[in-house]
C-alpha cells in the first residue's frame, strides 16, 4: 500500500495460507477475492491520531490491482498522468492525466506507438493495449 507516493504497507498473499475457511488462503479464492477500504485512524499502522487533525476526509484517486498472467505484457507508459505499468495485449487499460498547471488546460493523449485511445482529447480515457510497448503523453494548451 502506498500513500503520496511512499510505501507504508505490505502484505504477502502466501502468508494467509490456512487463514480462510477450512484452511484455505482467502486472497486465492476467486469467490472470496474483495478488496475493503475504510477510514482506520491510528494504531500500529496509523501512528497516534491527534484529535486536534479531525475531522478527516477519505478520498482514494484511484485503485490499481495487478492480476498475474501467463500471457506475454507490454509496458504501457503513460507521461504526465498515471495507468503505466505492464499489460496483456488487448486489455483495456485507464489512463488518467495530471491536473494541468495554472493557466493550461488538457489537450489531448498523443500516442507514440501502435495503440488507440477511446476518446484522446479527454483526460480520463481507456487505450487498447497492442502487442508492443506504447508511450502516451498527456499534453496541455494554454487556457
Amino acid at each position: 500500500m502506498y500513500l503520496d507516493g511512499a510505501l507504508v504497507f505490505h502484505f504477502l498473499a502466501d502468508l494467509a495460507n490456512g487463514t480462510g475457511p477450512n484452511g484455505t488462503n482467502p486472497y486465492r479464492n476467486p469467490q472470496t477475492k474483495k478488496m475493503v477500504l475504510n477510514q482506520a485512524l491510528g494504531g500500529s499502522c496509523g501512528g497516534f491520531l491527534n484529535a486536534a487533525d479531525c475531522p478527516f476526509a477519505f478520498r482514494v484517486d484511484w485503485i490499481r490491482v495487478h492480476v498475474r498472467s501467463e500471457e506475454t505484457a507490454y509496458t504501457l507508459t503513460v507521461n504526465g498522468g498515471v495507468g503505466s505499468g505492464p499489460y496483456v495485449a488487448g486489455t483495456k487499460a485507464s489512463i488518467t492525466a495530471q491536473m494541468a498547471p495554472v493557466g493550461y488546460a488538457f489537450d489531448k493523449w498523443v500516442i507514440h506507438g501502435d495503440a488507440a485511445v477511446d476518446n484522446p482529447s479527454n483526460p480520463s480515457a481507456t487505450i487498447t493495449v497492442p502487442t508492443s510497448d506504447v508511450t502516451i503523453i498527456a499534453t496541455y494548451r494554454l487556457k
